[in-house]
């Protein structure tokens, strides 16, 4: 006959029998050791439910230590709630800033929730023991490399009488990381489109981001861009260089993400500066969600190259997007953005809207499949309303992107 092992049995009536008397005794009588107790049963057994509920009941009546919040804290790390995870874990950390298991679950956090800087802010935390044992590097020279290639292509009748053909976009980018809290970014790109019959425009971009984590919940990025523009106007070739230099602080707080962000570009005809503000929030959880709203403020001024006037042009855009997870590996998010975009910058500084129509709308849908922890693909669909001021006409354009992250 086989044996029977009374020792879950009897774990498991403890824990019946006190979290009963808990729930039956006068508030007065709550202590941290009676909760201690409780929390401790129920984190031994995976009783995440009941250890939540134990929690709420703690702060209910001012109960708080920092075993509590870090059970807390693995309970909704478990069930992947990875910022309510956050949350708690956070508390403990304010209790006691050297515990190693406070920066271990940030760092897991922080990954899950797409924050890489403050991973490695608390990565840095860690002991040499633990890092080598996550594998963590410190100094990554080459951490990825990203390229994405897009086509567009306008409505009929602009192919049809060329008025404006088919534009192409290629870029490719580097991120790397210079520490535990310090990341430089860099990319190249081009574009070109034929319109008028005989005329082309050919832009090259090159754009380096660096990006330094203050503190746990606070980022401070700035960056540099050189447009070097050129223009065929058979039988004239004209050169148009500019220079863009941007910054952005990124405070976060507990789900929410806020970012306020500048940027000035300047070139020989055109000054524009640009302010913003972005509130990103995300929710964890069986479907991942994550929601931004932005909005930004344009000043555009510089000389009409037709009537040879000077000129000023305020004006905002308004961007919203909404990204979600259905399967464990795929992302899907839809975008629209509104107002005149012509020199606008961003995705944080990526990219700049600077074509021969502005655009006055935007709207897309892309798909990220992550293969591996290493790899990842992207398509995007976008459908953009321009403007041609030379026939007074409002036309779309569809594009088609493809892109390819690779972590080394």
């Amino acid at each position: 006959m086989r044996k029977i092992s009374v020792k879950p049995i009897l774990i498991l009536l403890i824990i019946v029998f006190n979290s009963r008397l808990l729930a039956q005794l006068p508030e007065t009588r709550l202590t941290e050791a009676s909760i201690d107790s409780i929390s401790w049963q129920q984190y031994l057994t995976g009783d995440w439910d009941g250890l939540i509920s134990t929690g709420k009941l703690a702060a209910e009546n001012g109960i708080n230590f920092k075993w509590l919040q870090q059970r807390l804290g693995y309970a909704h790390f478990v069930k992947g709630h990875y910022y309510k995870s956050t949350f708690h874990y956070q508390k403990a950390l304010k209790m006691d800033s050297s515990d190693e298991v406070n920066h271990l679950y940030l760092y897991y956090n922080a990954l899950n929730t797409g924050h890489l800087l403050s991973s490695r802010y608390h990565a840095g935390k860690l002991s040499s023991e633990t890092i080598k044992e996550l594998h963590i590097r410190s100094f990554q020279p080459i951490y990825s490399i990203d390229a994405e290639y897009s086509y567009k292509r306008p409505e009929r009748f602009y192919i049809e009488n060329e008025y404006r053909m088919d534009a192409q976009y290629r870029r490719i980018g580097l991120h790397s990381l210079l520490g535990y809290q310090l990341s430089l970014y860099q990319t190249v790109s081009g574009f070109t489109q034929d319109f008028d019959i005989v005329n082309s425009t050919n832009q090259l971009e090159y754009l380096v981001l660096a990006s330094i984590q203050l503190s746990s919940n606070s980022t401070l990025q700035a960056g540099y861009r050189y447009v070097g523009t050129r223009s065929v106007l058979e039988p004239d070739t004209f050169y148009t260089p500019g220079h863009s230099l941007n910054g952005s602080f990124i405070q976060t707080t507990g789900r929410f993400d806020l970012t306020a962000s500048v940027n000035w570009l300047k070139n020989d005809y055109v000054t524009v500066d640009q302010i913003g503000l972005q509130l990103g929030t995300g929710f964890a959880g069986a479907i991942p969600v994550y929601l931004t709203t932005s909005i930004y403020r344009l000043n555009e001024s510089g000389i009409n190259l037709t009537t040879l006037e000077e000129y000023t042009y305020p004006h905002y855009v308004f961007n919203q997007t909404a990204g979600f997870m259905p399967f464990k590996k795929t992302w899907i998010e839809a975008s629209v953005t509104l107002g005149d975009q012509n020199y606008f910058v961003g995705n944080n500084g990526m990219y700049l809207y600077n074509s021969q129509d502005p655009v006055q709308l935007k709207t897309g849908l892309s798909l990220t499949q992550y293969f591996t922890p290493k790899l990842a693909l992207s398509l995007h669909y976008g459908l953009e309303q321009k403007y041609n001021d030379d026939l007074d006409d409002k036309y779309f354009q569809h594009g088609l992107t493809a892109g390819i992250i690779w972590k080394l």
